[in-house]
């Protein structure tokens, strides 16, 4: 049988996981019956009870279920790195596309992942957030994360990012802001694109959802802080290395 779940790689001698029998090379399966997605899924359902029952399957395929007192304290093991989910847009401003040869392959990456937004401050699109992992975000507590808009008005968002199915940014964003979740926004300024009418709609719209608001339809939920950027050409008519102009607005403050 294929496992799923996160793979174990070392134990912790004297630990609660070795005690368990668990052992370098198990696949962690479900933690207290759900599923266990990535290191940060582990992290979070571990912690959530004293006594925590984990399913477990060796590298034959056996299963196994223990129940351990764990106070909701680790377990002593460390699990394999996650595969980094991976952008699907196809934006007219990609700074990875526009990067120069010859540097270290990790800049190349054009990574889309929710954990690297809350762990590192990486920007996402959300175009791999679909309503089961916004659910998720909002029940892990995934905040603040970090979240590229470039347009509010979705169909210059789509012409923006390049996905038909992703010009509702706000859809997405609203649905956090109601579960709690705490947004820093970026805004890449095209010319002739998303400047204008399009920029003061969403600059008026973000600021309508800004953090620490005490009244309004807002108020007591999560919040919006935009971080935006501007660039002043295209990749499609970028020749040579551009320098990239960078407005910084300050975030609301408490009071």
């Amino acid at each position: 049988m294929k496992a799923k779940g996160v793979q174990v790689i070392s134990i912790v001698p004297g630990s609660l996981a070795e005690e368990a029998g668990i052992q370098p090379g198990d696949h962690i399966l479900t933690i207290n019956g759900e599923p266990v997605l990535d290191q940060l899924s582990y992290q979070f359902l571990v912690g959530e009870r004293d006594e925590t029952e984990v399913t477990f399957q060796n590298p034959q395929g056996q299963r196994s279920t223990v129940l351990i007192e764990n106070a909701g304290d680790g377990l002593g093991l460390d699990l394999a790195q996650d595969e980094v989910k991976v952008c699907k847009q196809n934006c007219v401003f990609c700074f990875v596309h526009q990067m120069p040869k010859g540097f270290r392959k990790s800049l190349y990456l054009k990574d889309e992942d929710i954990r690297l937004s809350f762990l590192y401050g990486h920007f996402s699109t959300l175009s791999s957030s679909d309503d089961a992992e916004l659910d998720r975000i909002i029940r892990e507590r995934l905040s603040p994360l970090h979240v590229s808009v470039h347009a509010t008005d979705p169909e210059m968002r789509v012409k923006l990012v390049g996905n038909p199915r992703e010009g509702n940014i706000l859809r997405k964003i609203d649905r956090l802001l109601e579960g709690g979740i705490h947004i820093h926004t970026q805004v890449v300024l095209v010319p002739g694109l998303n400047d204008g009418w399009v920029w003061e709609k969403t600059v008026k719209e973000l600021w309508e959802r800004r953090s620490f608001q005490t009244s309004g339809p807002w108020a007591g939920k999560g919040g919006v802080s935009p971080y935006p950027a501007c660039l002043w050409a295209s990749r499609r008519t970028v020749k040579a290395w551009p320098r990239f102009p960078m407005w910084i607005l300050p975030s609301p403050r408490p009071g």
